[in-house]
């Protein structure tokens, strides 16, 4: 799918003239680090690598995933309110705990279960 410059909608686009198209896009850098190759978190070791390998290729290192793309941000914030950038939950807590609620998403409604 592409937006065109001026365009209010998505339209679909072949694969061919998407290749085209970020083939452009990439050449028209000034420079290999103006590019950023994003990949989730969920995405498995083959797919991730293959990225790396092309941004490599391309001349760049800037491979951003979940951890500091979204994340980072967090961490700032917890440090400034919490004093800590990262979990507050220690095992002793557990044990001391009398209940435990654990949320899980599935199909877009929430289940509970302790």
């Amino acid at each position: 799918m592409v937006k065109q410059v001026g365009a209010t909608h998505y339209e679909p686009l072949s694969w061919d003239d998407a290749i085209q198209l970020l083939a452009s896009e990439l050449r028209a850098l000034d420079s290999p680090n103006q590019a950023a190759f994003y990949t989730s978190g969920k995405t498995t070791n083959e797919p991730a690598f293959l990225l790396q390998l092309f941004a490599r290729q391309l001349g760049t290192n800037n491979l951003p995933d979940c951890s500091n793309m979204c994340h980072e941000s967090s961490g700032v914030a917890m440090v400034e309110t919490l004093g800590i950038g990262k979990g507050t939950v220690t095992l002793e807590d557990f044990e001391q705990t009398e209940l435990i609620l654990i949320l899980a998403t599935t199909r877009g409604r929430t289940t509970h279960g302790c």
